[in-house]
């Protein structure tokens, strides 16, 4: 049986607009239509990750960290099923960053864990993560509104992934 957002009792994020994501991802169809190769895409944004914390790169390399969000933002999807990775993903990504802004050093069940006690997830990063959520929940918005085509015409599928134009957009309509 599919992993649906029912089965999740508690959300990695209890931001609105991540709740907003849930809910639209909730509302596309559970499979897609057509088959997408896989992406680049953080291994760690599945339902196996077992580790406790995700790697110390995230933590320690800003390019790996922005390399991630990267991958998130971009990744196509037009069901649930394909969605939840990328909410798991972006979620994952807040609890990190929660983890790291309530380390206290003199804990001694993280004190041995320099990769949490030295995290460069500051709230800049907290803000970066929450802005792919805003990118990845407009372009759901627009696409349920039928505002957008859909990238690459395929009758809703690929709605959350990234579309240069809009990027393109965004740097031209952004001021001085």
């Amino acid at each position: 049986m599919p992993l649906s957002l029912s089965y999740i009792e508690f959300p990695l994020s209890i931001m609105p607009r991540y709740q907003v994501l849930l809910d639209l991802v909730d509302a596309l169809p559970e499979e897609e239509s057509a088959k997408w190769t896989e992406e680049d895409f953080p291994c760690w944004a599945t339902w196996t990750w077992s580790a406790k914390y995700l790697p110390e790169e995230i933590h320690s390399d800003l390019g790996a960290f922005q390399k991630a969000i990267a991958e998130l933002q971009s990744a196509r999807f037009g069901s649930s099923s394909r969605g939840l990775e990328v909410v798991l993903g972006l979620g994952l990504l807040l609890m990190e960053y929660s983890h790291a802004q309530e380390v206290e050093e003199d804990d001694p069940v993280v004190s041995n864990l320099h990769f949490l006690v030295n995290s460069k997830l500051s709230v800049q990063r907290g803000d970066d993560v929450m802005d792919v959520v805003g990118v990845v929940v407009s372009r759901l918005e627009q696409c349920s509104t039928g505002t957008k085509e859909p990238q690459g015409g395929n009758g809703g599928e690929g709605l959350g992934g990234s579309d240069e134009g809009d990027e393109e957009k965004e740097e031209e309509e952004a001021p001085p």
